[in-house]
């Protein structure tokens, strides 16, 4: 599966990240993005591992195209989605959406997601 991102931008990580994750700023750096923030402050996707004060490169949420996340759950095709723990992401239930799966996929797995970005999130509501 491939993807198209145009707006990928080097940060340094302010702890141990994961590759395919949901990241957030905080300070200038990033950390994975944790749910229970209303709503989620999602700076991106990080494209690689990185080791806490290590550069990482970001796909950033509010530029065209799709990325790859890793599932926490299994998902399908044109699944509205949500932050799960570790950076992941999961079917709607109770957060703030965050994307709309591409093609689905089972738990552990790579996912295809184009992500939402502002006013774009509060057409789906917030799961409740």
């Amino acid at each position: 599966m491939s993807t198209y991102n145009l707006g990928v931008k080097t940060f340094t990580a302010a702890g141990d990240l994961a590759h395919n994750t949901l990241v957030a700023l905080d300070e200038g750096a990033v950390v994975t993005a944790a749910p229970g923030e209303t709503p989620p402050l999602i700076l991106g996707v990080a494209t690689e591992d990185a080791a806490e004060g290590a550069p990482v490169a970001v796909n950033l949420a509010n530029c065209a195209g799709t990325v790859q996340i890793v599932a926490a759950a299994a998902t399908t095709t044109g699944a509205v989605v949500e932050l799960a723990a570790g950076g992941k992401i999961q079917d709607l239930d109770t957060g703030q959406p965050v994307g709309i799966t591409i093609a689905g996929a089972s738990k552990g797995a790579l996912c295809e997601v184009m992500l939402l970005t502002g006013a774009q999130t509060t057409a789906f509501g917030d799961g409740d």
